[in-house]
């Protein structure tokens, strides 16, 4: 898309940002000569016609809000209009760079300029706050520090008015890291919900730590709404009262709006109390409250480069200067003319800035480097394992065991090279390259080393068998892994087998070695019997009559149906013994009839039907039997047990 040459009655010179929902340019009002910043906006075709008018509507309101923000630590809104159907806002052109770029920069302003912008942002929230407005989105990258070191908060976009009906209660408009509790669990906000974030920007801008960190928005939210704010690991470093410090962003970052600090500049002045400044830095401060509106002119060394609101926050990188290969002298020579050049124009710029600070604008980076180092940083690494009791190694240096926290002390770009060892496992390395002084987390999960050892059995060649997997014979060496059962079968002929559960790591290695039990020669058992149809069965297998078993107790039936014979009996076989059983002899029972001769039936004998009355010679098994007679009907006429015990007996039925 090519540039416009002109917005309304500005002039366009360049474009300053561009993003998704729209573009900043920097541009002239031809009227009164004066370079103002033409913030303009996309229309998404894509929403609804509902949600574009909320969307417009909450572009406009920005025009209304700051229109009533007449504070130099607030950027203004000179005007509004409509370019061929695309809206913007005519704003205060205002150089500089975020507060955010300033304090993840390679150079770092200073404790005591970093404490001046928060009082500024205080005394401009107040102002703000009288007029019953809430910004709703405050945070680093809202606020613009010129290079005179003024703060001024800009995008109002999502802001709310007294009185406002666009953004309701329960709709989350802000960032989620400098949210408050009641924005995060209700969306409803007032100006203590702006002095909740106000607190969480302080505790970052002045320590580098948000209080409440976490590397996904639901941790950082959860954080926020339930937790209680975390203590900068730096804060030992810093020259603050750490009583006091503790007490006051107790207090400003309460959870329940009503015991929360509830003016900015009130909380402005606690802080100040905390921080431990010269004399003149703190009377300078503390007259701010005082004499009302901040209008500090302090220079602390920024490029001279917008970056703006939600949409502005794509642009190009810082643009640099860049230098062809010096020798070192004439870098500098060249370096020396600058200063000379610059003190000669009676800049104050060199005057008020740190040297390192001053030359960081302008060498290479290998050059800045070289004559320049960084400032240390500290980094809290916490190391742990699994299992957990391993030894830690800092550069080849013992240290603890795990779970431990280590602080490293040293240059941006350090290499930290960390091992941890534990008996039984292999041994973990990782080489960590510190750039950042987040506190990080190291947890290896440990890999076991596999135990070698022996199976064996007395006697030996005993087959093996591990996990349901033919393995060898003993003794045989295998390769276990730590922390898992094995289910070992030994097996060896002429003696018992035997069955081992073996956890590795945990059981003695003495379970290994299998002492089998030679097996006891079998007994035998022995059938002497003249019935030609008699079956055996041995715990319920049919067996013949001739039977080798092992030593034991075991159920026998023995059946003979062509002479009414069936036994059950429990017999006990001993190792090498002989046991013989002999069945009952069979008997005639010459007749089976009723003694009335007239009377006739069917015979039953041990529930076997026989035949119709008289039967003439019925061969039984010597001993008792059931005997039954029925009618043609099937009732029993009448039914006896009897004992046969010889041949030529008589089974008669009373009339």
């Amino acid at each position: 898309m090519n540039q416009p040459k002109k917005i309304g009655r500005y002039l366009i010179q360049r474009l300053l940002g561009e993003g998704a929902m729209g573009s900043v340019y920097m541009a002239v009002d031809p009227a009164i000569k004066r370079t103002v910043a033409i913030k303009t906006i996309k229309i998404d075709t894509t929403r609804s016609q509902e949600e574009q008018d909320e969307f417009l509507q909450r572009f406009f309101q920005e025009a209304q809000i700051s229109g009533n923000l007449n504070h130099p630590n607030i950027v203004a809104i000179y005007d509004i209009g409509d370019e061929e159907g695309i809206p913007y806002l005519a704003l205060e052109y205002v150089e500089g760079h975020t507060l955010n770029q300033l304090i993840k920069g390679s150079v770092r302003p200073g404790f005591e300029t970093l404490a001046r912008s928060i009082v500024q942002i205080a005394n401009a929230l107040t102002f703000a706050h009288r007029k019953g407005i809430v910004h709703r989105d405050l945070k680093p990258s809202n606020i613009m520090i010129t290079p005179e070191g003024e703060a001024k908060i800009m995008d109002f976009g999502i802001a709310k008015m007294s009185g406002s009906n666009l953004t309701q209660t329960g709709i989350f408009l802000g960032t989620p890291s400098y949210s408050s509790p009641e924005q995060v669990k209700e969306g409803r906000v007032d100006h203590r919900s702006d002095i909740f974030s106000l607190g969480i920007l302080a505790h970052e801008v002045l320590t580098g730590y948000n209080p409440f960190p976490g590397k996904n928005i639901s941790t950082i939210l959860y954080k926020i709404a339930n937790e209680e704010p975390e203590s900068p690991p730096n804060l030992n470093a810093l020259p603050v009262n750490q009583d006091c410090w503790h007490r006051v962003f107790r207090q400003v970052l309460h959870k329940n709006p009503e015991k929360r600090c509830q003016n900015a500049s009130k909380f402005g002045q606690m802080l100040l109390q905390c921080i431990k400044l010269s004399k003149e830095t703190s009377e300078e401060l503390s007259g701010i409250f005082d004499e009302g509106p901040a209008t500090v002119k302090r220079t602390i060394g920024v490029d001279k480069k917008i970056e703006r609101s939600e949409f502005e926050q794509e642009q190009t990188k810082l643009e640099s200067i860049s230098f062809k290969k010096r020798s070192r002298k004439g870098l500098l020579v060249l370096l020396s003319l600058l200063v000379v050049s610059l003190g000669y124009l009676g800049l104050d710029y060199f005057k008020l800035v740190p040297e390192k600070a001053r030359l960081s604008q302008f060498l290479p980076k290998e050059t800045r480097m070289r004559f320049f180092p960084p400032a240390e940083i500290q980094k809290t690494i916490h190391i742990t394992s699994d299992p957990e009791g391993a030894s830690i190694f800092i550069d080849n240096a013992p240290y603890k065991k795990t779970p431990a926290d280590y602080v490293f002390s040293g240059l941006p770009d350090s290499e930290l090279v960390i091992k941890i060892q534990k008996e039984g496992y292999e041994s973990f390395q990782k080489k960590l390259l510190i750039r950042t002084q987040e506190k990080v987390t190291l947890r290896p999960k440990l890999v076991a080393l596999p135990i070698q050892a022996e199976i064996s059995s007395q006697p030996i060649g005993a087959s093996v068998e591990i996990n349901g997997k033919k393995s060898g014979k003993t003794p045989l060496a295998f390769s276990f892994v730590k922390g898992t059962t094995y289910r070992i079968v030994f097996t060896l002929s002429g003696h018992t087998d035997k069955t081992v559960q073996f956890n590795a790591g945990k059981d003695p290695l003495e379970k290994l070695n299998a002492q089998l039990k030679a097996d006891k020669p079998p007994g035998k058992i022995s059938i002497q019997s003249a019935f030609s149809d008699l079956t055996v069965t041995v715990n319920g297998r049919k067996r013949k009559r001739n039977i080798t078993l092992p030593e034991g107790s075991y159920k026998l039936e023995l059946s003979a149906p062509s002479v009414y014979y069936r036994e059950t009996k429990r017999i006990t076989v001993k190792s090498g013994k002989t046991q013989s059983i002999s069945t009952p002899v069979a008997v005639n029972i010459k007749r089976i009839d009723f003694n009335n001769p007239s009377v006739y039936g069917v015979v039953f004998i041990d529930g076997r039907r026989v035949d119709d009355t008289p039967i003439i010679n019925t061969m039984v098994s010597k001993g008792v039997h059931h005997f039954k007679f029925v009618d043609e009907s099937g009732n029993i006429l009448h039914q006896e047990k009897k004992e046969v015990l010889v041949d030529g007996s008589k089974i008669l039925a009373p009339d």
